[in-house]
């Protein structure tokens, strides 16, 4: 008997290792450069020639390793060169041009630029006035060269400077250590940026840039404007990767650097709640101001009902809170009567002030009392969090008090929240009582 033939196995191919490209970086002669007035200093990721005050220039590569860390925990590790060194950029920090096109160090064939400038792994930029900017820059470009490492299409300019921009703000936390992708704290933190002042100033005169209109800023765009283009691609990074509901998504983006698949999921990761992400983007910008946490903020959108006219709705609404849902969507043209009770504590120091629902005018925010109630009508989702209806042609927030009647001139669900600066929700305590109800009578 003939035994049969078994099968050949089935062998997988062995896929091909992924390099990073080589180091081409120019080698160049250092005892011509000393003698230029150029020195160098080196650490395990940045080489810098520079002819600034060598107490400066030698802070500056650890500067560098430290938010390389930061790279690699956010886009992942590079993969290894063919020749197995380490990754490294050289920086050119000039103060005097002169010097560095004798030492070979400012190619001819480079675009001229006003700041910075980046190619490959290698960074050039003009020494600052500022301290702090000096090493904004430089982190700024060195975080371009690590995101262009691997070959492929580059992500669209407002990722590729709101990046560059999120990952370059850098201050010391108590124990020392260096820390990315903050928030400015006040008019005079971080000086040389001007990111906060300049949209709040852009936003007195002119409408808001949406969510939409950030992600679609042009070459054109960027090359008319030299600040405020970063500036709202900055602050949408920040926005994005600070958000509770949003962060992981603009996360999953940073892993897809040089493929295609960037721009296709760019679109994907927040379509299914779009209408949410702009609502919310709007709020944060009409209260746009310093020392702004995005978490306490972040709205939880719930579904609501419509309210009956024989049975009146009543809802907590806690002092530390953001925007709250009532429980009640309403159509336009709805009458609803507002009434709030109780007290809350607004502040602490130097001793604790306490509101009800008219506020106290010994503080205003964003021209109101502080303490007051306030009412914002948002869009409606249903039990999977997913909007039913687009987002309001514009957000108004209501001036709702200790007692009113408001007529909504849109649909959604009605929120509420307790009038206070957003970075000082810590200190507050208790809840209003609100009751909402029907009412047929005209506005006066």
């Amino acid at each position: 008997m003939q035994t049969p033939l078994m099968p050949e196995p089935k062998v997988e191919p062995i896929p091909e290792p992924i390099y990073r490209p080589s180091d081409v970086r120019p080698q160049h002669d250092d005892l011509r450069a000393r003698e230029l007035g150029i020195g160098r200093y080196e650490s395990q990721r940045l080489l810098l020639y520079t002819d600034i005050d060598p107490e400066i220039a030698q802070t500056l590569p650890p500067l560098v390793d430290a938010l390389y860390a930061n790279w690699v925990s956010y886009f992942g590790p590079l993969p290894p060169d063919r020749e197995g060194t380490e990754y490294q950029i050289t920086a050119y920090l000039i103060s005097e041009a002169d010097r560095f096109r004798a030492a070979k160090m400012l190619p001819e064939q480079l675009p001229q630029f006003e700041h910075g400038r980046h190619l490959g792994r290698e960074l050039w930029l003009f020494d600052q006035k500022f301290d702090y900017y000096r090493e904004h820059l430089l982190l700024h470009e060195a975080t371009h060269c690590f995101m262009t490492t691997m070959p492929g299409p580059l992500p669209p300019l407002w990722y590729m400077e709101g990046m560059a921009e999120y990952f370059a703000l850098h201050q010391r936390d108590a124990e020392g250590r260096w820390d990315f992708g903050g928030f400015p704290r006040d008019t005079l933190d971080l000086e040389g940026f001007g990111g906060v002042e300049l949209i709040k100033r852009t936003l007195r005169t002119e409408p808001p840039l949406t969510v939409s209109a950030v992600t679609t800023l042009s070459m054109n765009d960027f090359a008319v404007s030299k600040t405020l283009p970063y500036a709202w691609s900055w602050l949408l990074c920040h926005y994005l990767n600070e958000h509770p509901r949003y962060r992981d998504r603009m996360h999953a983006l940073g892993q897809h650097l040089g493929s295609q698949s960037f721009y296709e999921l760019q679109t994907t990761l927040f379509r299914p709640d779009l209408p949410l992400l702009e609502t919310e983007w709007a709020l944060y910008l009409q209260s746009l101001d310093y020392d702004y946490d995005v978490r306490p903020m972040a709205i939880d959108f719930r579904p609501a009902e419509p309210i009956s006219a024989t049975s009146p709705v009543t809802v907590s609404v806690p002092s530390n809170g953001g925007w709250q849902c009532s429980g009640v969507t309403l159509t336009a043209g709805d009458r609803v009567e507002v009434r709030c009770r109780g007290r809350v504590v607004m502040a602490q120091q130097p001793r604790p002030w306490e509101s009800e629902g008219q506020g106290i005018t010994i503080r205003y925010i964003n021209g109101k009392p502080l303490g007051r109630l306030l009412g914002a009508i948002l869009p409606t989702v249903d039990n999977t969090g997913v909007p039913t209806g687009p987002s309001p042609q514009t957000i108004e927030v209501l001036d709702l008090g200790a007692s009113s009647t408001i007529t909504a001139v849109t649909a959604g669900t009605l929120y509420l929240r307790v009038n206070d600066a957003w970075s000082e929700l810590d200190d507050n305590s208790g809840a209003y009582e609100v009751q909402l109800s029907t009412t047929s009578e005209e506005v006066p």
